[in-house]
C-alpha cells in the first residue's frame, strides 16, 4: 500500500518544521505528501447563500495559492506534493482523507502554550489524536534529528503495545532504525515483576534485525521521567500508544498526553489503539 503523509499547515513557523520533516522522510520512504489547510472564512451574518459561496470560493482559492507558495518557500523540491484546502472542519476533512486507500501518517505541530490557552482553546494536536485512530507524528519547533536511528517506545504492561501498528512504522523506516529502546515507568502501585516480564517479551519479539534494549524507571511522574530521559537522548523519537497509560488513558491524561503536547519539546510518534 502506498504511504502518504498528511501535513496540517497553518502557515506558522511550526508548519515549516512539519513540512520539512514530512518531505525529508517521504523522499527516503517513497511516500506522497499532502498539505492540508483550513482557511478562516469571514462572511457577514446576513449574507445570502450565493454571496457566501462566492466569498468561500475566493478565500479557498487564495488559501490554495498560499499553500503552494508556502511549500515552494520552504522546500527545494515540491514534486510528489499535493494540496487540499478544507471546505469544512479540518477534523472532518482529515477523517475523510484517512478513509482513502493509503497507509496514512498525519503530521501535526507541537506549539506549546500557556495555561489559559490550554483551558479555552486547547491544542489541534490533541484534537487530531483524540478524534482519529491513526498514526500521528507530532513535531516540535526546535531542531531535532530528522533522521532518527533509534525509537524510544514507552510501554505499560497493563495496556499492551499495538504491535501491528508499530510493525508498520518500522516497515516504513526500513533499515534506518538501528535501535529500539522499550521504556517503562513503574510507580508504587505497579508490579515490577510483570513490567520486567513484558519488557523481556518485547525484547525477544523485536530482537534480530535491530538492537533492542529495555529500561525501567521508578517514579510517580511519568511525564517528568520521560521528558528528562528524552532531553538526554536526541538521536530518536518517543513512541507512545493512544489509549494506554503510555499516552491517553483517562487517569493519566492530564499528566502525560497534555503535558507532552503542551511542553512541545519531545518529538512523538503516536500509535492508534
Amino acid at each position: 500500500m502506498k504511504a502518504r503523509f498528511i501535513v496540517l499547515i497553518d502557515f506558522s513557523s511550526y508548519s515549516k518544521f512539519e513540512l520539512q520533516l514530512a518531505k525529508h522522510w517521504a523522499d527516503s520512504m517513497a511516500a506522497d505528501v499532502l498539505l492540508l489547510h483550513e482557511p478562516v472564512i469571514m462572511a457577514p451574518a446576513l449574507t445570502d447563500g450565493s454571496t457566501r459561496d462566492e466569498i468561500s470560493k475566493y478565500e479557498t482559492d487564495k488559501a490554495l495559492n498560499r499553500l503552494k507558495g508556502f511549500a515552494i518557500q520552504h522546500l527545494p523540491d515540491t514534486r510528489h506534493i499535493s494540496y487540499h484546502v478544507a471546505d469544512e472542519s479540518v477534523i472532518f476533512t482529515l477523517q475523510r482523507l484517512l478513509s482513502e486507500y493509503y497507509y496514512n501518517v498525519v503530521f501535526v505541530g507541537l506549539k506549546g502554550t500557556g495555561f489559559l490557552k490550554r483551558i479555552f482553546i486547547g491544542s489541534m494536536a490533541i484534537r487530531v489524536m483524540d478524534e482519529t485512530n491513526n498514526v500521528v507524528v507530532a513535531v516540535p519547533k526546535h531542531f531535532f534529528n530528522m533522521s532518527p536511528d533509534t525509537l524510544y517506545v514507552s510501554v505499560y504492561y497493563k495496556y499492551k503495545l499495538n504491535t501491528e501498528e508499530f510493525d508498520k512504522v518500522l516497515h516504513l523506516f526500513g533499515d534506518k532504525i538501528k535501535h529500539i529502546r522499550f521504556l517503562s515507568v513503574v510507580s508504587k502501585k505497579d508490579s515490577m515483576k510483570q513490567t520486567t516480564a513484558y519488557l523481556e517479551e518485547l525484547r525477544k519479539q523485536y530482537h534480530g534485525e535491530r538492537e533492542v534494549y529495555i529500561e525501567i524507571f521508578k517514579g510517580e511522574d511519568a511525564f517528568y521521567t520521560l521528558k528528562q530521559y528524552m532531553d538526554a537522548h536526541t538521536d530518536g523519537m518517543l513512541v507512545v500508544k493512544k489509549g494506554s497509560r503510555s499516552f491517553t488513558n483517562q487517569v493519566f491524561r492530564r499528566f502525560l498526553i497534555n503535558e507532552l503536547v503542551y511542553d512541545a519539546s519531545v518529538p512523538l510518534i503516536v500509535l492508534p489503539m
